[in-house]
């Protein structure tokens, strides 16, 4: 075992393309959108973009535990809970997931390619099935 927890993806998950979209070009982005992570749930239960936009998420964790900001579809989500049910304490910097300690930000920038609904979530354990979770509508460009 590595004496660090820090996980790094090699594309097998899937994680550097998701069906959320892919990592957005920091020189293109069309807004910021600031969101904040409590004990147990965000600031934002619903966050609307639309398809072609790259948006800046800015995230602060207000609160007194580690948690974590995943973007991605149901599946993604379903699977990336099973994994931190598997290892709780890894630590992800993934292109779609912010790992923040209580008072930290970090920001993580995304182009939305398609339409649909995904989510943003907490996948610290407990945290996701305590209602950590926010929908993200992808809507057509206008």
């Amino acid at each position: 075992a590595t004496k660090d927890s820090r996980h790094a993806h090699d594309g097998a998950h899937g994680h550097g393309n998701s069906t959320a979209g892919r990592p957005g070009n920091p020189k293109k982005i069309s807004r910021t959108i600031k969101i904040t992570a409590l004990d147990i749930k965000y600031d934002k239960p619903e966050i609307q973009v639309k398809a072609g936009e790259t948006i800046k998420f800015v995230v602060t964790n207000n609160g007194k535990l580690r948690h974590e900001f995943m973007l991605g579809d149901m599946e993604e989500q379903r699977q990336h809970a099973e994994m931190m049910k598997q290892m709780p304490d890894m630590v992800h910097e993934d292109a779609n997931t912010l790992t923040l300690e209580p008072g930290e930000t970090k920001s993580l920038v995304w182009q939305f390619t398609k339409t649909g609904t995904l989510a943003v979530a907490c996948h610290i354990p407990g945290h996701y099935e305590a209602g950590m979770v926010s929908k993200v509508i992808v809507g057509k460009r206008k």
